[in-house]
């Protein structure tokens, strides 16, 4: 699974053949990088998820701070956090 975000113009992200895109709803365009890059996998997670069962999903980032949020499950964000749970 792939994802990215883009301030200017929104986030997206790939599973398979399967794609899913969006814009950022207004009361988001301010949000931090690592708010904007988790936010696509909390929502392929809601679309995907169920086709996730017993199989084996690769996340892929190019943003280090989200790879050690994700992996140490913690950030001082409010914001940020509410996504990881």
């Amino acid at each position: 699974m792939c994802s990215d975000a883009s301030v200017s113009l929104g986030f997206s992200a790939l599973f398979g053949l399967h794609w899913l895109y969006g814009t950022w709803p207004s009361a988001l365009q301010s949000s931090s990088v690592e708010y904007n890059e988790l936010f696509p996998i909390v929502v392929a997670a809601h679309v995907w998820g169920s086709s996730w069962f017993r199989q084996v999903v690769l996340f892929h980032w190019d943003n280090e701070s989200v790879v050690h949020i994700f992996n140490s499950r913690t950030s001082k964000a409010p914001d940020v956090m509410h996504l990881l749970r």
